[in-house]
């Protein structure tokens, strides 16, 4: 399986990399929860129904554990956590809750260390990066 990108001209002229160009990660669309039921139904013996129960399940429990502070590990998936956004200050005196801009989610992907030490992530094994013809 490869990823595919083609290469974009950098739009922001203030930046130190305006007019330069980066790789951009094309799409190559989504799958729903409903493609993965179908996926995984053919996988294994469960049925799609039974699939979607599980999957609505869990994130039902991954929100309660997220906004209850716990890290959300799903082993070779990786981790997730609730971070908060906020803008800086200079001093600790300064910072009021006005400062906080809103929460985002953090993703983890899950990683572990071969015999030679190297990183190696799950989602990424196999992966190949390609450009777009």
């Amino acid at each position: 399986m490869s990823i595919f990108y083609k290469l974009r001209k950098h739009q922001r002229g203030m930046s130190n990399d305006g007019g330069m160009y980066y790789a951009h990660t094309v799409k190559q669309g989504e799958w729903t929860l409903k493609d993965i039921e179908s996926r995984i139904q053919a996988n294994c013996t469960l049925k799609r129904s039974d699939v979607r129960a599980v999957l609505a399940e869990l994130v039902d429990v991954m929100k309660d554990g997220l906004q209850s502070g716990y890290v959300v590990s799903l082993g070779e998936v990786g981790k997730f956590q609730l971070v908060v956004r906020s803008s800086c200050v200079k001093h600790q005196d300064d910072f009021t809750p006005e400062h906080i801009r809103g929460l985002t989610c953090r993703f983890t992907p899950y990683a572990h260390r071969n015999a030679k030490g190297q990183l190696i992530r799950y989602l990424f094994d196999g992966c190949r990066i390609a450009p777009q013809r």
